[in-house]
């Protein structure tokens, strides 16, 4: 129920915030984009393994190799977390291994 001010660009949209590029303009004027939109597909891939890492209580990255089970998580979601795990990890080190050694 709250109430938020918004502004139209010079484009016509409606926008919660304006950049001053010569002019004020919106995000989508000036060609600004998210850090999210910038990432790659390995980059997305990384850091999802790294969440289930997180979620493992592991540290983050691959190079750490495996932890064991946290205390008190059900043995179904440790499972299934590390088929995850694996699978992505997997499907890391071939992409990596594609993007560096190009044949």
């Amino acid at each position: 129920g709250g109430y938020r001010e918004w502004f139209i660009c010079d484009c016509g949209r409606r926008a919660s915030v304006l950049y001053l590029a010569h002019e004020w303009r919106c995000r989508h004027c000036i060609g600004y984009l998210y850090q999210s939109q910038l990432n790659q597909p390995i980059d997305r891939l990384n850091e999802r393994i790294n969440r289930i890492r997180e979620r493992l209580g592991w540290m983050r990255g691959i190079a750490h190799g495996m932890g064991d089970k946290p205390k008190g998580m059900h043995q179904k979601t440790y499972q299934a977390l590390i088929s995850e795990y694996e699978r992505l990890t997997k499907i890391f080190i071939g992409e990596y291994h594609d993007k560096y050694n190009p044949r």
